[in-house]
């Protein structure tokens, strides 16, 4: 957790790592996405990236590579629809 986030001028990562295993409730799914869409939504200065949790893990987006509201259109697109 970054408790000077308004001074800090280094860069941070954060990666988020889904469960689409499938031993992830729907209920537990969705707040999951939710949480993402919360912390897309508020990050500053930070590289992201996602992992689905598949057989064999996936990494789903490169982190770094994309804007903020890139990341954000990925997680509704992507999750929203699909585990997988």
């Amino acid at each position: 957790m970054c408790l000077d986030c308004d001074t800090t001028v280094e860069g941070r990562s954060i990666v988020f790592v889904m469960d689409s295993s499938g031993t992830v409730q729907d209920s537990g799914w969705e707040k999951q996405i939710g949480f993402m869409n919360t912390i897309a939504s508020n990050i500053k200065n930070a590289r992201t990236g996602i992992v689905k949790m598949l057989e064999p893990p996936v990494v789903s987006l490169e982190m770094g590579q994309h804007s903020k509201e890139e990341l954000r259109i990925y997680i509704v697109l992507s999750f929203r629809t699909s585990r997988r």
